[in-house]
């Protein structure tokens, strides 16, 4: 057991997902997707949380768009949001294009 308590962060971090009015049902379920892609891959729980936690912060700042109908401009306008989140451009931009991918 980690003294991070990583298990439990990202299954909170799942929960926040499924919670969230700001992101779109379709996006939840991308998201839940993901997650679940995540942990068959053998990603470890620390980076499951990061890369959770991130992704939801991308589907909240999209609000009503899908991923699939994000623009290149979107993610522009996503990009300069991070600067001031407490999110470093580089880790953002990095699990945004490895999630798309």
């Amino acid at each position: 057991m980690s003294i991070y308590h990583f298990e439990r962060r990202v299954h909170l971090a799942l929960d926040l997902i499924c919670r969230s009015e700001k992101i779109t049902p379709t996006n939840k379920e991308k998201l839940l997707e993901h997650a679940t892609y995540l942990k068959a891959t053998g990603r470890s729980l620390a980076r499951r949380d990061k890369l959770l936690r991130t992704l939801k912060r991308l589907a909240e700042f999209l609000g009503s768009i899908h991923f699939k109908e994000a623009s290149e401009e979107n993610m522009v306008d996503i990009s300069a949001k991070v600067e001031g989140s407490g999110y470093t451009r580089r880790d953002f931009q990095e699990i945004t294009k490895e999630f798309f991918a």
